[in-house]
């Protein structure tokens, strides 16, 4: 055999070689490398998706607190001129009775007062002044009154208070009793407080009204949330704010000023039941707290306690 014939043997084989994987390489490309369609079988192997992490606590916003409905308070409190202070539950006509206290060294320390002569079922109002005083019902639910020749130790029952004086009946909700006489309320409310000619009510929707001219005009209502109860008194008109809505574990303060309730001041922690609060102001700044079993003082209006 001559050496043409075997380069072109050796030549065939190569280019067969080529062939053969070049087959081979399309074989594997479609089989591995083409995109599935409709009818065509899944790969063997499937990328398998990451889980989503679920969001934790930390990163879900957290609600804003929702203010507290608005109830009636069950406490009252005044300062004496004298520096006096005399608390009271509210007791109800038929049921519980009412218990006052005072306090001579700034709530520091509390004494129960002798109401065995007042023959009262129930405390309406605290009146500030001079001596103890106090619009309350008797025993047969009709309005009378109490007073205190020794600054909250020992009461007696009199009918002088009542004609001539702001009171309001929690039983009788959309009524007041003015120094004029009954007068219709712009709401259903559940606390006023006085002072000469302007009161300011508490209504149910958690509003305010107010009235500078003994209840022959009321305001429009303020929206108070968080109201708990209010004060009237020289230096204007006040509501005591559960502290929630400001993160506060207690009350606040806030002036009503130009027809709106003003910021709040600084937080007075306290553990309370609702209801059980009750406001007093000496119209100079000064402004008694009490919410559960805590009495804060304030010189600046509630600004800051202590």
């Amino acid at each position: 055999m001559n050496a043409i014939p075997r380069v072109w043997t050796f030549a065939a084989l190569g280019l067969l070689g080529v062939v053969v994987l070049a087959l081979s390489a399309l074989a594997l490309t479609q089989h591995h490398g083409a995109p599935a369609t409709a009818g065509s079988p899944s790969p063997s192997k499937t990328a398998t998706e990451s889980p989503q992490p679920e969001p934790s606590a930390s990163d879900t916003p957290s609600a804003e607190p929702e203010a507290p409905a608005a109830v009636a308070p069950t406490r009252h409190l005044t300062q004496l001129t004298t520096g006096t202070l005399i608390r009271s539950t509210t007791g109800e006509c038929g049921g519980n009775a009412p218990t006052v206290e005072f306090s001579t060294d700034a709530g520091a320390t509390w004494a129960a007062g002798d109401t065995s002569a007042a023959g009262a079922s129930q405390v309406l109002r605290l009146l500030s002044g001079d001596i103890g005083q106090a619009i309350t019902l008797d025993a047969a639910c009709a309005p009378t009154g109490m007073w205190s020749f020794s600054e909250g130790a020992a009461w007696e029952q009199t009918a002088d208070l009542v004609a001539g004086s702001w009171y309001f009946n929690p039983g009788a909700p959309t009524t007041v009793h003015a120094p004029a006489g009954d007068v219709p309320l712009p709401c259903t409310a559940l606390a006023l407080s006085a002072y000469e000619t302007t009161a300011i009510a508490l209504c149910d929707d958690a509003t305010v009204v107010t009235t500078t001219d003994n209840a022959a005009t009321w305001s429009a209502p303020v929206p108070a949330p968080g109201a708990l109860t209010v004060h009237a008194a020289a230096d204007g008109f006040r509501v005591m704010l559960d502290g929630s809505a400001a993160q506060c574990a207690g009350v606040q303060v806030a002036a009503l000023a130009d027809g709106a309730v003003a910021p709040a001041g600084a937080c007075l922690p306290a553990e309370y039941a609702p209801g059980d609060v009750a406001l007093a102001a000496g119209g100079d700044g000064t402004v008694v707290a009490w919410a559960g079993d805590v009495v804060g003082r304030s010189a600046d209006g509630g600004a800051n306690w202590g």
